[in-house]
């Protein structure tokens, strides 16, 4: 119960701009009684921790509302109707401005491409948007349906789907990502 309630702290924490907002949690809040460890990181000195892994972007100097809202389309079936092989993967998408939508809206933003998982049909290639701006392993992209939010699965009621899912989240090497969260991977799950 204790590192659930931590954690949560630890989650509101990273999403704060202002130094007062990034008041450091004390080395050892872990192991502190959680009836003091609010007061007594109020009292801690408050070092500098920089920025989180992977860099930080000001919200502020992004431009509002020049890519298109996403709706996702209705993934292709494989093997007749119904039948789907869907692979989890991944990739980069162009989420902020920039890259492949600076071809829609006619701007220059030059905003990175965003690390995803998501997942699309197992025989899709790697996304390619280079002939919209854009790069290989960039999606959006007109020859792969990987994207996210993902694509969607319709089909009628009281109308059975197969589906075959493959995990395909593995390095260069074909080695399995590490799960996002690891810390999540101990504790007993919770209803």
């Amino acid at each position: 119960m204790k590192r659930e309630l931590f954690l949560a702290g630890v989650i509101v924490l990273v999403g704060c701009r202002s130094a007062s907002d990034q008041a450091a949690i004390p080395p050892d809040a872990d192991a502190m009684p959680l009836a003091g460890a609010a007061a007594d990181a109020a009292d801690a000195p408050v070092p500098s921790s920089g920025p989180p892994p992977g860099g930080t972007l000001d919200p502020t100097t992004i431009p509002k509302y020049v890519t298109p809202l996403v709706i996702a389309p209705v993934l292709k079936t494989h093997g007749g109707a119904n039948r789907y092989s869907i692979a989890a993967r991944q990739f980069k998408q162009q989420i902020l401005p920039g890259g492949v939508w600076n071809t829609f809206n006619h701007r220059k933003d030059r905003y990175p491409a965003t690390t995803v998982w998501g997942y699309g049909p197992e025989s899709d290639p790697v996304p390619d948007s280079s002939g919209l701006e854009g790069g290989v392993g960039i999606a959006p992209a007109p020859n792969s349906q990987f994207n996210f939010p993902a694509y969607t699965i319709e089909t009628l009621a009281d109308v059975p789907v197969r589906v075959r899912w493959t995990n395909e989240l593995v390095d260069a090497s074909g080695n399995y990502l590490p799960h996002l969260l690891p810390y999540l991977l101990d504790q007993p799950a919770q209803l």
